[in-house]
């Protein structure tokens, strides 16, 4: 039996998700499959995900953490700041300001500010329900439209808890993996319509660059 059936058997008798590490173990203690390589639960990793790549809903597997992160991710508040997270690692190639989601010294996660070309575009919370209705959605249940702290605090928690985002220094970008899933079939599916949403996004953060400005020269 090779590997990839292994594990195929290891899961049917368990009848629940298992992490492919205990996969392995499991199939080496059963010996399902013999091998004299050092590192069996990478390749079963490994084989496992190719299945899920190439056969796609024929897979005889599903990675339970992806399909935890496209449930959270089917949320438009989750959806916006994944976007922007999308802007800001496409800025460094593509034709568009360079966007970061800037965290304050002495500040929370959810506190973070965008900086669109370098200039201050606001709090992340305070422009999110505008970035919502970009997605065609009316933000219900806001305080005159705005995202509480609290409410803030828990989205930046489970995208990082999740491995959506992580905090890098005095920023939030992408997490490594997450981003590796996305070259391989996240910006097809979740992410449409994609860059014509991120679009009318960066467009919104150009108009509060533009309001800050106004209400500046005002007060001069």
């Amino acid at each position: 039996m090779n590997s990839i059936n292994a594990a195929y058997k290891v899961l049917q008798e368990a009848g629940k998700p298992l992490h492919y590490a205990e996969i392995a173990r499991r199939i080496v203690q059963s010996k399902l499959w013999l091998t004299s390589g050092r590192t069996p639960e990478n390749t079963v990793n490994r084989d496992i995900n190719q299945e899920i790549l190439h056969c796609g809903k024929l897979a005889r597997f599903v990675n339970a953490s992806s399909a935890i992160q496209d449930a959270l991710l089917a949320h438009p508040f989750y959806l916006a700041v994944a976007h922007l997270a999308i802007c800001a690692w496409r800025s460094a190639a593509a034709m568009i300001p360079t966007l970061e989601l800037n965290i304050p010294p002495g500040a929370e996660a959810y506190d973070a500010r965008l900086l669109l070309g370098g200039r201050d575009a606001g709090r992340l919370r305070d422009v999110r329900s505008r970035l919502v209705e970009t997605q065609g959605v009316r933000s219900r249940g806001l305080n005159n439209g705005n995202v509480t702290a609290l409410l803030m605090a828990n989205v930046v928690r489970n995208l990082l808890a999740l491995q959506i985002l992580r905090q890098q220094d005095d920023q939030l970008e992408f997490h490594p993996q997450f981003q590796a899933s996305l070259m391989a079939s996240r910006l097809r599916t979740v992410f449409r319509p994609g860059k014509d949403l991120q679009q009318q996004m960066l467009q919104v953060l150009r108009k509060m660059q533009g309001a800050d400005r106004s209400v500046a020269e005002v007060d001069s």
